[in-house]
């Protein structure tokens, strides 16, 4: 009974570790300013900068996060998957963080999330015309 006490304490944390990177990873998504908006406030165009798929961009990159979150919380009780929640939730911080947030990369080379996920939301007629092409193509 004790072994089995003392294992429960020891992962406690790490099972607690994927909510707190959610938490953060939307927290820095909504609060903190895109390098874009500085990029507005000193006279550069916002299409320039940041592209047209902004405020898709965010409500389709928060979409994924609260799905992740979604996964980490019925199996939360799983402590591998508390493992990958952690690593892709750390992936996600990070890359919002490297292309987005800080203006360490270059957007045309390494997009933020919200570029590429706004592509996705906003562009979806087309990618599904592409699917349906490719499928006829495939299935003659």
């Amino acid at each position: 009974m004790e072994h089995s006490a003392k294992a429960e304490k020891r992962t406690w944390p790490w099972l607690v570790l994927p909510h707190v990177l959610f938490a953060t990873t939307v927290l820095v998504t909504l609060l903190v300013p895109d390098r874009a908006v500085e990029a507005v406030r000193t006279g550069l165009s916002l299409a320039a900068s940041y592209g047209d798929k902004g405020l898709a961009g965010h409500l389709s990159f928060v979409g994924v996060l609260l799905v992740v979150e979604a996964a980490a919380l019925v199996r939360r009780k799983r402590l591998s998957h508390a493992d990958v929640s952690s690593i892709v939730f750390a992936f996600l911080l990070a890359w919002e963080v490297a292309t987005a947030k800080l203006p360490v990369a270059v957007s045309l080379l390494y997009p933020s999330p919200e570029q590429v996920l706004g592509v996705f939301a906003t562009g979806w007629p087309l990618i599904v015309r592409g699917l349906q092409s490719s499928g006829l193509i495939l299935g003659t």
